[in-house]
């Protein structure tokens, strides 16, 4: 998207009535003051989990063990950076930070290509 702006929402549970558990930032095209939560052509930029709350690649959750990490990196290309695994799959980098063989925080990211 070439133009527009950049927005957020706070991710919170429901059930629980807890959060923030994460962050999803979206991309708009057009002006601030006319967006709203209920916008359909928001695109995907960015999540931020701290919760198991939500799952991503249909398996991995902030919580996971590293041997469940490592099963789903085996394949893939990724790479080590003090205690955070990247991997980028398509067009998404993940960012799993593990301390004491779990995971802490999971970051995944849309990569714009050029």
């Amino acid at each position: 998207m070439p133009d527009g702006f950049f927005g957020f929402y706070f991710l919170i549970d429901r059930e629980s009535g807890k959060g923030p558990f994460g962050k999803l930032t979206v991309q708009q095209k057009g002006l601030p003051e006319n967006w709203g939560y209920d916008d359909v052509t928001e695109e995907f930029v960015e999540i931020e989990l701290r919760s198991n709350r939500v799952r991503v690649w249909d398996r991995l959750a902030v919580g996971s063990r590293m041997d469940s990490l490592s099963t789903f990196l085996a394949d893939r290309f990724h790479y080590k950076k003090g205690t955070v695994h990247v991997v980028t799959i398509g067009p998404y980098k993940s960012e799993f930070r593990v301390l004491s063989d779990t995971i802490h925080d999971i970051r995944i990211m849309r990569v714009c290509q050029n």
